[in-house]
Formats: C-alpha cells, sequence, structure tokens
C-alpha cells in the first residue's frame, strides 16, 4: 500500500511538473498578485515580543516587512493572499498574465534583495524599536486585512 502511494504522488508531481512547463511563458505556479503565503498567521502583543531574541525579533520584522510590501501596491483591487485575476474581476487574458508573470519575477528579485539588505541592517538595531517595528508592521498589515474584507469604514474628505 505504501509504494501505491509513493508511486502514485511521484506520478502526479509529474504530472504538475509537465502542466507548469506548457505555460512557463505566461504563468508558472504563481497565479497570485499577492503570494498565497502572504498572510500572518499570528499577530503579537508587546509582552510576546519581549520575551524573544534579537534574532527571532529580526526574523519577525523581516517577514512582516516583505508581507507589508507586497500588499501594499495592490490595495486599490483589495488583492490578498490567494486572490488570482480572476477572483479580483480583473480578465485573465494572455496580455494580462504576461503582466502577472512579470509583476512576479520583478516583485521576488525586489523583495529578496530587500530581505539581504534588512538581514545586514537590522542586527544594528535594538530590541525595542525592532518590537515597536513589529507592532507598527503588524497594525498596517492588520488595517489592510480589514480593508480587503470590506470591514473598514473610511470617511472621505474634502
Amino acid at each position: 500500500m505504501r509504494i501505491i502511494l509513493v508511486v502514485y504522488m511521484v506520478v502526479m508531481s509529474l504530472c504538475t511538473f509537465a502542466q507548469s512547463n506548457n505555460n512557463k511563458e505566461i504563468v508558472d505556479d504563481h497565479n497570485y498578485l499577492v503570494g498565497h503565503n502572504m498572510s500572518i498567521p499570528k499577530y503579537h502583543h508587546r509582552v510576546e515580543l519581549e520575551d524573544l531574541k534579537k534574532s527571532s525579533l529580526t526574523n519577525i520584522y523581516i517577514r512582516r516587512v516583505r508581507i507589508y510590501n507586497e500588499l501594499l501596491p495592490f490595495l486599490c483591487v483589495k488583492a490578498g493572499p490567494m486572490n488570482t485575476l480572476v477572483s479580483l474581476h480583473i480578465p485573465e487574458s494572455k496580455q494580462n498574465l504576461k503582466i502577472l508573470a512579470k509583476h512576479y519575477k520583478a516583485k521576488t528579485k525586489r523583495l529578496d534583495a530587500l530581505e539581504d539588505d534588512l538581514r545586514k541592517i537590522v542586527n544594528f538595531s535594538d530590541r525595542e524599536t525592532i518590537i515597536e517595528g513589529i507592532i507598527v508592521l503588524e497594525a498596517a498589515i492588520w488595517q489592510f486585512q480589514k480593508f480587503r474584507e470590506g470591514d473598514m469604514h473610511h470617511k472621505e474628505t474634502h
């Protein structure tokens, strides 16, 4: 039974790989304006953060910066994790899929470079400033989430 399961998994993996290679120019597995893993599984309280080591705080901070930078550009279309073009009422035309693929490549390169820079610079910050940064970023990301869900009532000012 175990062998059958392993063979099944290998065949399914190969099929998925073959399908993604057929459409490689347009979009691989990255059909999202905002990466499917760009959500916060846990928001932190200051007390929790104060118990963490600086290395853990740095990792959380960098992750929040990455999420923030991925969400912000597409706030106007209320894009969030797992939103495809279709779910955002954007036509899935060849041109739009090419734009999405180009966006994914540029975004990945930009966010990876930002993360590399932050790993070098954040180490010079003190723990308290990193904690404050995490709290500010999590509050902003929470506001984005509320806005996307339509739970945020905003007033227009003229």
